[in-house]
């Protein structure tokens, strides 16, 4: 993120998390433990984020599940939580 939208205002997180950094222009706050692993990213305006042509947020876990299934890739299922082994990352879904 730091080499695609620069490295944004650096500030101490309320909770969780080492730092953060705020990139106000993209509407994006990543939050970061002390070995500068991303533990959270938060969007501060609306969004569209996919992976391999699934569509991620607004949309229910079992959804987004089928998509992926769908597309043959592979997928790690957790409680409220899917692993992408292959892109290394997860997604939580939380139902508000």
């Amino acid at each position: 993120m730091r080499r695609l939208l620069g490295g944004g205002t650096g500030s101490v997180p309320e909770f969780g998390g080492a730092r953060q950094n705020n990139f106000f222009e993209a509407g994006v706050v990543l939050t970061y433990e002390a070995d500068e692993t991303v533990v959270r990213i938060a969007f501060t305006r609306p969004a569209s984020v996919g992976h391999g042509g699934v569509p991620l947020l607004g949309r229910p876990m079992s959804d987004v599940r089928a998509d992926v299934l769908a597309r043959r890739m592979r997928l790690v299922e957790r409680e409220a939580e899917l692993f992408f082994p292959d892109a290394g990352f997860s997604g939580r879904f939380v139902t508000l």
